[in-house]
């Protein structure tokens, strides 16, 4: 019943919207299943371009007149009517309570029926991204992680490979694709450190070219994870990787537990992009 209630609501929204953009004195009526037909379209097209942000601006919730119009516009089109007689059609139906309420019902019943259709569509996609996610972590290569939790007890005295945990993993000339780090951490209450601290993802290309990636570490005394991305030059050989899982300036005492430290290599991702597009939502005016 609130479904209902709802979908009338929005439907007269809409039918008051068009009233008002639409002018004309032509006395052409469609019959109660054709006016059902062009309302439900006119509801569903503009549903559906709310959810696509199309009529919408960035940050805004105001709505283009113009891209508004222009999709009315289409729906008229396509059942070969004028704005005029769109106005004239919901202006006859107005003054004639009982057939506008039969008119509503079969509006229900398509909106109802698209409504089924369109959950099976976007379950098939959702299950499709469920797979491509799976095989994308099937093709993934561990190209560094640490054996056991580390406990890190840095002093000032250390030395700064030893202050930044630094490790290296020779590269067999690897070209494109992506490095991602997971590095699972927490600060004790020892902890004294105060300057900032950061998780460097680091590669050594031939020709002496070196790109660093960083994430921040957040001094806390709860469990953290950060992860970062780094994408592989394409042109270039790389030969080195190096990941010092505690950059620091801060000569004070660090004290903390790393729990987690990967660093795994994806050759290439499968994208969704060819399988969604092969999955065609039902058309607009199919029902």
């Amino acid at each position: 019943m609130k479904i209902k209630i709802a979908i009338g609501v929005a439907v007269a929204i809409v039918v008051g919207i068009l009233f008002g953009i639409f002018h004309g004195n032509d006395e052409k009526i469609p019959s109660e299943k054709k006016m059902a037909r062009i309302l439900a379209d006119v509801y569903f097209v503009d549903a559906m371009y709310q959810v696509r942000g199309n009529f919408y601006s960035s940050g805004s919730s105001s709505r283009s007149d113009k891209s508004t119009e222009s999709a009315y516009h289409t729906v008229l089109q396509h059942y070969d009517m004028t704005k005029a007689d769109f106005d004239t059609a919901v202006a006859w139906y107005a003054k004639r309570p009982e057939q506008y309420v039969r008119v509503y019902d079969m509006v229900i019943s398509i909106l109802s029926k698209r409504e089924g259709d369109y959950k099976v569509i976007l379950n098939k996609r959702d299950s499709i991204s469920n797979l491509i996610t799976q095989k994308n972590d099937s093709l993934r290569i561990t190209l560094f992680k640490i054996p056991q939790n580390i406990h890190v007890p840095v002093e000032p005295r250390d030395s700064i490979k030893e202050k930044n945990l630094r490790f290296s993993y020779p590269l067999d000339s690897l070209r494109g694709g992506t490095m991602h780090l997971k590095l699972g951490y927490i600060f004790q209450r020892k902890n004294e450190a105060k300057s900032p601290a950061n998780v460097q993802l680091i590669v050594h290309y031939n020709d002496a070219i070196i790109d660093t990636t960083s994430a921040k570490l957040t001094y806390s005394y709860a469990s953290k994870v950060v992860e970062l991305d780094y994408k592989l030059r394409d042109t270039l050989a790389a030969r080195k990787l190096q990941v010092n899982l505690l950059n620091t300036t801060d000569f004070k005492k660090v004290v903390a537990n790393i729990s987690e430290a990967t660093v795994t290599y994806m050759p290439y991702l499968i994208t969704d992009s060819v399988q969604f597009d092969e999955i065609q939502l039902p058309p607009i005016f199919a029902y």
